[in-house]
């Protein structure tokens, strides 16, 4: 990790944002729509790292790292103090876990460590003043849970804990424990209006990002959860992309995983006495906090898929407590016999984790290695051939990239932004006509590209055409 770069995104959040390097950036990010999330609390902590790194990654990554360790012993604490066993061994496995790669490796993903980091923060103060009566405990957790969504609107679901964790410690939630929940819930609702208003003015714009109506989501929710779990128990084959699914809503089978959640949960709430208190509880939190990326609501990222690794950081706190819990639970049975299996087993157990976390985050040294890797595993994946051929291009490798961006239309016909950089790759080959062609075709399906339209009087200028190039150059600038 510590050679890896810049990926993906980054370009857009840190590198070549115009509003990082601004003096009064950090003004424009709370108070201008100039930005594709409203995260401001995010964006200010970039605008003081560039001035601190610059172009130079390692210091972006130490950050990323030291706030996943960080968030690790506070996940630790506050399971300690909910009295749930394995709280140790969770925290362990939270920290080495290889889903987590996705969002402590990629830079940009600086917005899910920094807002687990207020989140927790907030359950620890607001424990606190359940415990104690004081006032300034429980203003503290609600400053921090702004914090939290300021840096990510995915914190929202945490007045759904709150009640949960009443229900956890006392068998119940009562008048008290609503009341006390009202500001939690009127922050997440108004700061979550303002990140839907974003999602759907700035960063997805006139893009279509889901065709599928109301039921295909909701079957569609079930599959993610038993998708999100699965990858928890099992993190093998993880990628940035995965296939998108096509879900059938008139197709019966199609709501199965969801229906089997729901009796899931209902044989749990008949023992919740018993043992399903604690499943109830663990797996409870994960569905909560999967809550704001089931599909109900849209979000840029699902035009290339319903599900991402970097959705999970919050979520897999559920799982893995439980896990911990069950193994710890476990080794309780053997008493003072067999005293060397336990420190063998979770000294295997972490290794693994380990080293499926080392292998994990090579994938995220640089742009090259990302793409190829998801192609692999997702040859379907129309932005990863995009991306892989952007960075072929960026290299000089003119002819390989030719055949990534071709590849990309053969996926996905209609993306302007592939014909465009197709038609740079051609324009470098000398092979203006063709380039032509698709600087149109750009046009064409994307009226409002000033580059394609740059790049057309370019190619226009090239044959001489002079008079035509100039309208292009003319329509770039009016853009």
């Amino acid at each position: 990790m510590w050679h890896a770069g810049f990926i993906w995104d980054d370009d857009l959040l840190l590198t070549e944002n115009p509003l990082i390097k601004a003096h009064n950036g950090w003004y424009r990010f709370w108070f201008t729509t100039k930005t594709p999330d409203y995260f401001p609390v995010m964006s200010s902590f970039f605008w003081v790292e560039w001035r601190l790194w610059g172009m130079n990654p390692i210091g972006y990554h130490v950050v990323n790292v030291l706030l996943h360790a960080v968030n690790a012993i506070l996940f630790w604490q506050l399971l300690a103090r909910l009295n749930v066993p394995g709280a140790r061994l969770a925290a362990a496995i939270f920290a080495l876990h290889p889903v987590n790669a996705a969002s402590v490796a990629w830079i940009a993903e600086l917005k899910n460590t920094l807002s687990l980091f207020f989140f927790a923060l907030s359950l620890l103060w607001y424990l606190k003043f359940d415990d104690m009566g004081r006032w300034r405990f429980y203003w503290l957790a609600l400053g921090e849970f702004l914090l939290a969504l300021l840096s990510k609107i995915e914190a929202a679901p945490l007045p759904f804990v709150l009640l949960g964790i009443a229900w956890w410690r006392r068998g119940r939630v009562d008048g008290k424990d609503l009341r006390r929940s009202v500001p939690f819930f009127a922050v997440a609702f108004l700061l979550g209006l303002v990140s839907v208003w974003f999602q759907n003015h700035v960063s997805i714009g006139h893009d279509v990002v889901r065709t599928d109506n109301f039921w295909s989501r909701l079957a569609g929710a079930g599959w993610a959860v038993w998708f999100y779990l699965g990858k928890t128990l099992l993190p093998v084959n993880l990628i940035p992309i995965y296939p998108r699914w096509q879900i059938d809503p008139t197709d019966a089978l199609s709501y199965v995983p969801g229906l089997l959640l729901l009796a899931g949960f209902l044989v749990m709430w008949q023992y919740r006495r018993t043992w399903g208190k604690a499943v109830l509880f663990g797996l409870g939190y994960a569905v909560l906090m999967f809550l704001p990326v089931l599909g109900f609501l849209n979000i840029y990222f699902f035009r290339y898929s319903l599900v991402a690794n970097h959705w999970q950081y919050f979520s897999i706190i559920g799982p893995v407590a439980l896990a911990a819990a069950g193994i710890t639970a476990a080794f309780g049975f053997f008493g003072k016999r067999n005293l060397w299996l336990k420190p063998v087993f979770y000294g295997a157990l972490l290794l693994t984790l380990g080293v499926l976390t080392w292998r994990q985050s090579r994938m995220y040294a640089d742009d090259e290695i990302l793409w190829r890797t998801t192609i692999e595993r997702n040859p379907a994946c129309w932005l990863a051939h995009f991306n892989l051929g952007t960075a072929l291009l960026q290299k000089g490798q003119v002819a390989e990239a030719i055949i990534q961006f071709q590849n990309t239309l053969a996926i996905q016909p209609d993306y302007a932004e592939a014909h465009n950089n197709l038609g740079n790759a051609l324009l470098q080959k000398e092979q203006v006509d063709e380039a032509i062609a698709h600087f149109k075709k750009a046009i064409e399906i994307q009226p409002d590209n000033a580059e394609a339209h740059n790049n057309l009087g370019t190619a226009l200028d090239q044959k001489g055409q002079l008079d035509e190039a100039i309208v292009y150059f003319q329509k770039a600038l009016a853009i």
